[in-house]
Parts: C-alpha cells; sequence; structure tokens
C-alpha cells in the first residue's frame, strides 16, 4: 500500500512485480484473513497499475496525435501537383519535411510511416 501512490512509475513498477511475484510465493493464510488481506492487496495493486496505464495513455496520446497529423501531410504530399522545374519544387518538398519534423515522435508499433514518407519524397 506504501507504494500505491507513487508517482515515480519507473522505478515502482518493478518493485509492484516484486511484491506480486513475492504474495504468489509466500503460500496460503488461515481462511478468516485471506478475503480481507486479499482484497486490501488487490485494491493496492489495481490502484496502482490503473494510474500507471492512464499515464502512458495520456503520454501515447501525444505521439497518436502526430501520427495522424503525419498520415494527413502524407497524403497531401502524394496529391502534391509539382511543376516538374526543380527550382520551383525544391523549396515545396523542403517545406513538407520540416512540417513533418515539426509534428514530433509517432508511437514505435506506427513507424513505418517515416519509410512511406521517405518514398513519397523519393518520388516527388
Amino acid at each position: 500500500e506504501e507504494h500505491k501512490n507513487s508517482e515515480d512509475f519507473k522505478a515502482t513498477t518493478p518493485i509492484m512485480k516484486k511484491i506480486q511475484a513475492d504474495w504468489k510465493n509466500i503460500g496460503h493464510v488461515p481462511r478468516k484473513d485471506s478475503d480481507k488481506i486479499w482484497k486490501k492487496f488487490k485494491a493496492a495493486c489495481n490502484h496502482y497499475f490503473d494510474r500507471l496505464h492512464a499515464s502512458r495513455n495520456e503520454e501515447n496520446k501525444e505521439e497518436n496525435d502526430a501520427f495522424e497529423q503525419k498520415r494527413e501531410l502524407l497524403d497531401k504530399l502524394k496529391n502534391q501537383e509539382l511543376s516538374g522545374d526543380r527550382k520551383k519544387d525544391l523549396p515545396v518538398i523542403k517545406s513538407y519535411i520540416e512540417e513533418w519534423k515539426k509534428l514530433g515522435r509517432v508511437p514505435q508499433s506506427k513507424r513505418y510511416i517515416e519509410g512511406k514518407f521517405n518514398r513519397a519524397l523519393d518520388q516527388a
């Protein structure tokens, strides 16, 4: 219970997992105490891990937003009509690159969009 409100998720998560493993290894306790202790233990673990997941979802929200914006920019690049004049088209392509960089990081599982953007740049 002393760790359930910790804000240092990086340090506390391994501690909480070790406590859960230790709980399994300790074994059974008398039936009259079992339910009460289990409910208290489970409530503390659930409280901590619910907060951990909420924190991670909040962090990933920015990356998911960046992914959506990058996907829209990629579609815009693919539909961009270029003049064929290198001097006119190069600044347009560079503006796409700058905007892409400003949008930020995307989730690890969606990094494939970087390759798609690079291929679209090569085509342009």
